[in-house]
């Protein structure tokens, strides 16, 4: 048997680091082309606890009541003065106050006993004020209905009749204006033992 050189062990040892390097490329390729695992999640949506930050485009469906905090609230400033409101907005007063509309002018009664046929002042009124009447009580303890009328000067501008025996108030809604001269009443047929009371309330302006 013919001995080998050392030639020939190099061709041999060639020809086996070939043969394993092939054998090495082609597990590798057919590794590489099958890809990865396909993957199925069956529990959507996933819980998610903890804190999310993310950049969100569209909606984001929230199931409960979470807590929420906002930290860049803007700061509530005070206003004074003249503010514009377009349009007509709804509000809400929460504990509506009390308030009382006062009338002008200072209150004013007159008060007369009628027993003639005479003109008797009640109310003084300048020249540059007026007089609101706002109530009238006639007191008639006669038999008879008595008649009466208010003056203004001696043009009659009011008439009153007073039941027999009796006593009423007569309060008006919208007070009867007085204006240019002194405010009078008049019996139209009282007797000198009539005795009928009239007082006259409202405001002088």
């Amino acid at each position: 048997m013919a001995r080998l050189r050392f030639k020939d062990y190099l061709v041999v040892a060639g020809g086996v680091l070939l043969i394993v390097l092939s054998v090495s490329l082609a597990q590798v390729n057919s590794v590489g082309a099958a890809g990865g695992p396909s993957v199925t999640v069956v529990n959507t949506p996933l819980p998610v606890t903890g804190t999310v930050n993310a950049n969100v485009t569209g909606n984001v469906g929230v199931t409960g009541t979470p807590s929420v905090s906002v930290t860049n609230f803007p700061a509530t400033q005070p206003v004074s003065g003249t503010v514009g409101i377009t349009g007509t907005p709804n509000v809400n007063i929460v504990n509506t106050p009390t308030v009382t509309l006062v009338q002008p002018g200072t209150p004013v009664s007159g008060f007369r006993v009628l027993n003639d046929f005479n003109l008797h002042p009640l109310i003084a009124i300048s020249g540059t004020s007026s007089f609101s009447l706002t109530d009238v009580t006639v007191s008639n303890p006669t038999a008879l209905e008595e008649a009466m009328h208010l003056y203004i000067g001696t043009v009659p501008l009011y008439g009153m009749t007073s039941p027999a025996g009796t006593t009423f108030t007569q309060s008006f809604s919208t007070p009867i204006e007085f204006v240019g001269s002194d405010l009078v009443v008049g019996c139209d047929n009282c007797t000198a033992s009539a005795a009928i009371t009239v007082t006259l309330s409202g405001r002088i302006h």
